[in-house]
């Protein structure tokens, strides 16, 4: 990814992960960074070839930008794996939406 010039994701982490290297996102579907001011949303696949021109192009978001936006998600995460049912983590997530 280091050597990508541009990422296209759906819903991949790697979307997030090329944010971190500053590259230019274009993301197709929902992840938790889709609204995010760093990324290009797009929704209608026939205008892809039209935002890869366009974001190869486009100047990378600046490393304290990104920095800001992912403290500001972490600072609205929450402890817990949503896919584990183990009860300690069940616990976990009760425990977390009580507190909501």
């Amino acid at each position: 990814m280091s050597k990508s010039a541009l990422v296209v994701t759906i819903n991949s982490k790697s979307g997030a992960e090329a944010l971190t290297l500053q590259k230019n996102v274009i993301v197709l579907g929902d992840a938790f960074y889709t609204k995010s001011p760093l990324v290009n949303e797009l929704r209608d696949l026939s205008k892809l070839s039209e935002a890869i021109t366009e974001n190869l192009n486009k100047i990378p978001a600046d490393k304290d930008c990104i920095y800001r936006y992912f403290s500001s998600v972490w600072s609205k995460s929450y402890s817990g794996d949503l896919y584990q049912l183990d009860e300690s983590n069940v616990k976990l997530f009760s425990e977390v939406i009580e507190r909501l």
